[in-house]
């Protein structure tokens, strides 16, 4: 799932899978993998790593502040989106297009491990520093843990995307809460940002995601 997200606006790890031996001990394989952190997000973004917002779950600092995000939630949740105004002014906050090419790629890969868990986003303390999400912790991805779905054979039939705009939590599933699905379903009230994410998932359904790929 990392290696089909390279080509995309979006950040994921790199790994390679290691034969590993501890004081000459075999000790089998096991996948080197890139750490998500300020150190990852200097090398990437040539950003100072002691000036990053690293945040998770539902603004959860793992470094810096979660003001800016708060600020950000407050405001999709009292203006309409429906209005070009609010939607450009939400675009001076967060990375539009990083966060279409991630919500894209968690619904098409069926991780339901997902919104509500294994999320992270980051930005730079500055003046114009946006919004950025970061993909990790999909192994649940492609109906490995199809729960609640007629089991792991039918994973492909589950309707990720109806999932992933719930206003409301999806019995048995911890994985969409309110609060986890809320800036795609308030988007996509604006048309601008519907096209905008029809298009951008039709693309990669078309390119990425396409069998042969």
């Amino acid at each position: 799932i990392h290696s089909l997200a390279e080509p995309l606006d979006l950040e994921h790890q790199a790994y390679r899978p290691c034969v590993v031996y501890i004081n000459g001990e075999y000790f089998g394989f096991l996948n080197m993998r890139e750490k998500i952190n300020e150190d990852y997000l200097a090398m990437y973004h040539e950003v100072d790593p002691d000036s990053v917002d690293i945040l998770e779950f539902d603004g959860v600092p793992v470094e810096g502040s979660s003001d800016h995000y708060d600020n950000l939630i407050n405001y999709i949740e009292t203006h309409d989106m429906s209005q070009d105004s609010s939607y450009e002014y939400i675009a001076t906050q967060m990375e539009v297009d990083n966060f279409i090419e991630y919500q894209a790629l968690q619904i098409y890969i069926d991780n339901r491990d997902w919104p509500g868990n294994n999320i992270k986003f980051w930005r730079p303390q500055s003046e114009n520093g946006r919004w950025r999400w970061i993909l990790y912790d999909t192994e649940w991805g492609f109906g490995i843990n199809a729960y609640g779905s007629a089991g792991n054979e039918y994973a492909y039939d589950y309707n990720t995307l109806e999932y992933a705009t719930s206003p409301t939590q999806t019995p048995n599933h911890h994985g969409n809460p309110p609060w986890s699905t809320l800036i795609l379903r308030k988007l996509l009230e604006n048309e601008s940002f519907k096209n905008k994410f029809i298009n951008r998932f039709a693309d990669q359904m078309n390119t990425i995601f396409e069998s042969n790929h």
